[in-house]
């Protein structure tokens, strides 16, 4: 099985919304979201202006990966750099959220979703929160459908509660491994590239498999899309703008591919910024 890299280096990039074609929100008014290859990066800008009520604007740039389709058991690996250049949540009430993160085994979009499939694993940052329940810092956390929020656990920089930093490239990986009763363990975490800052943050959940029997139509539970995926939940307005770089997909990954993996994708950002230091 080969693993699938995107570095961005192209002008054009093999990633989509689905179905559609567009890298894009979906049909929440006054909601706008785009995925743009730029200078070498994959730049996703997301808004959402004030309206009467909270709505939920959902965004997703998937690409297929072809060992997974028709797949019921296959282990997943997925990885990516992040740099969060900004995030915004107006005023107001009730439950308000800027969310983003990876997005693992998705498959068709739901009717209704604009776009955006709600079969899927994500692992996600929220980034800003207000009127959320418990929500006293900053958390990583795994979202799996049915089951709603499986698992969160704050952001921490030397064992205490953070906020995330802004200008700061994180490694993000999500995984997946099939247990032999055929429950799925699910493990997402987020580290600072730079090794001085002591952030390393985890999150695990199990996914029974009653709840994909139950839950996920026919014998394939989930899909074969990998990708980003963010969400703008707001009355009074939000925004996110980031910066990705060095996505990857492994599938069936050993345990020593996973380090692997983890290494190079911090090598790739080490180069890269040397790179632009010389650039400059």
């Amino acid at each position: 099985m080969t693993p699938y890299t995107n570095t961005f280096s192209a002008a054009t990039d093999d990633f989509s919304q689905q179905p559609g074609g567009s890298e894009n929100t979906n049909s929440v008014s006054g909601s706008s979201a785009t995925f743009d290859v730029l200078e070498g990066m994959y730049n996703h800008v997301h808004t959402a202006s004030t309206t009467t009520t909270v709505q939920n604007s959902a965004a997703n740039a998937v690409v297929p990966i072809a060992d997974y389709v028709g797949q019921t058991t296959k282990d997943f690996f997925v990885s990516s750099l992040l740099t969060i250049n900004s995030s915004a949540l107006g005023g107001g009430s009730g439950s308000r959220r800027v969310l983003f993160g990876l997005e693992a085994l998705s498959g068709a979009s739901a009717p209704g979703t604009g776009g955006v499939a709600n079969n899927a694993i994500i692992g996600r940052l929220n980034l800003q929160s207000s009127g959320i329940s418990g929500a006293t810092a900053q958390n990583i956390a795994l979202e799996v459908p049915f089951l709603s929020l499986a698992a969160q656990t704050p952001y921490q920089i030397n064992g205490a509660n953070a906020t995330f930093l802004t200008a700061n490239p994180y490694s993000l990986m999500l995984s997946g491994v099939y247990q032999p009763n055929g429950d799925l363990f699910v493990t997402f975490s987020i580290q600072s590239v730079d090794t001085s800052i002591n952030d390393f943050t985890q999150v695990q959940a199990t996914v029974s498999k009653d709840n994909l029997d139950t839950n996920y139509a026919s014998a394939t539970p989930l899909g074969n899309l990998f990708g980003y995926r963010s969400r703008v939940q707001a009355n009074s307005g939000g925004s996110l703008n980031v910066s990705l770089d060095n996505f990857m997909v492994v599938p069936e990954p050993t345990s020593i591919v996973l380090l692997a993996a983890g290494g190079v994708l911090l090598l790739a950002r080490r180069s890269r910024r040397r790179a632009g230091s010389i650039r400059a």
